[in-house]
């Protein structure tokens, strides 16, 4: 994918952990492991 994708990707999967997250939904490990690579890859800030 081209980076910008792969960009954008990222900001939607994140929004998308948060808002579970924020419903009280349980934490998922998948979410952290993406959020986790994605933070590697320097797409975004890792919040940890």
């Amino acid at each position: 994918l081209p980076p910008h994708l792969i960009r954008q990707f990222a900001v939607d999967y994140v929004y998308l952990a948060d808002v579970f997250e924020d419903l009280g939904t349980a934490k998922l490990a998948e979410f952290d492991e993406m959020r986790q690579t994605f933070a590697d890859l320097g797409y975004i800030k890792d919040q940890s």
